[in-house]
């Protein structure tokens, strides 16, 4: 059977949702994720990659997924010297797609079998590069995992992650909420090791009937883009849940069109407090817990990880006997629950 080896040097407490996706696809691939800098990287290999290619590869009957935050791990791959000549197929699968810039050597992208970028923006970049290798697979979320709709919902509005400086002390946001009657939890604790802290992200999503969370052209940090806004783990995982995401929302995203849905988001056209207050405060009201069995099942059908990992494989003719087996397993909760709604 077709070997498949996952890469991946994403890490670090922003990066949580992408170091389970790398988990993930190594547990679906049979793998384990291996680190792709080396002490034998050497800028000459770089060149040789530039100047002649890849060459030819020894082993067609193995396959290699390479994760990247943006565009440099293809210099570091390509500096490795047997790397490319192992494997009959390598993928790269670019999370934070949307910085081009990043690339200082963007024709190393002709090197790889599948370039895939994580956010619909900058595809004519990605083709010019790659031609009919460039794929586009948003982000998503290990829904048939780490999901679920049932629950206490015992919070109505729950904060993860950056917010705008007026919102940004949990202290404060409490209080405004308090005012209008509404339950707010700030930012989660941070749990140490990652599948402890999986496990507790998740079951403050699994408790809140809201996360609070708006586009990053409002809520900049040091790592965002400033003038493109994306969908990140806080729309995905919040479905997943059965959370319903209510902020400003990324709209220049094609993901918010093509693959999230009405009752998982709440658009904001403010975050000034009476206007974000009053928009919730009607969205409660609104609430059922059929809604959030709603987005979770869209969960499962439309931002499981699978499905991505899937297209890959499909791409490369690499083995699915896993994946088919889960993805199956998952279309069979989604059919089940689509049932008990009367869907």
């Amino acid at each position: 059977m077709k070997e498949i080896h996952v890469y991946s040097d994403v890490g670090g407490p922003g990066w949580m949702p992408i170091q389970a996706l790398a988990l993930l696809a190594a547990r679906v691939f049979q793998s384990d994720v291996r680190p792709v800098r080396t002490q034998r990287s050497s800028r000459l290999n770089l060149f040789r990659h530039l100047l002649l290619g890849a060459g030819a590869r020894r082993r067609a009957d193995c396959g290699a997924l390479v994760f990247s935050d943006r565009g440099g791990v293809l210099a570091t791959f390509a500096r490795e010297p047997d790397l490319f000549r192992q494997y009959g197929s390598v993928a790269v699968y670019i999370c934070d797609s949307f910085w081009p810039e990043a690339f200082r050597y963007p024709r190393l992208m002709q090197q790889f079998d599948l370039v895939v970028r994580m956010c619909s923006h900058d595809g004519d970049f990605y083709r010019k590069w790659a031609g009919d290798r460039a794929l586009y697979l948003p982000f998503g979320v290990d829904a048939l995992a780490r999901g679920g709709w049932d629950g206490a919902r015992d919070i109505d509005v729950l904060r993860v992650g950056r917010q705008p400086g007026q919102w940004d002390d949990d202290d404060r946001a409490a209080a405004i909420f308090a005012e209008a009657g509404i339950t707010y939890h700030g930012r989660p604790p941070f749990v140490e090791g990652h599948e402890a802290g999986m496990v507790s992200l998740f079951s403050y999503y699994r408790r809140a009937k809201f996360t609070i969370a708006h586009t990053n052209l409002i809520s900049a940090h040091g790592s965002t883009h400033p003038t493109k806004d994306y969908i990140t783990a806080r729309w995905t995982d919040s479905a997943a849940s059965g959370t319903t995401v209510v902020g400003v929302q990324p709209k220049t995203d094609s993901a918010m069109q093509d693959l999230l849905w009405p009752e998982g988001l709440v658009h904001l056209e403010s975050v000034e407090p009476e206007h974000v207050v009053e928009r919730v405060r009607d969205a409660l009201e609104a609430w059922t817990p059929e809604r959030a069995r709603l987005n979770y099942v869209n969960a499962l059908e439309r931002l499981d990880w699978r499905w991505r990992l899937r297209e890959i494989a499909r791409r490369l003719d690499w083995p699915t006997a896993v994946l088919d087996a889960e993805l199956e397993q998952l279309t069979k909760t989604a059919q089940a629950e689509r049932a008990a709604m009367g869907a």
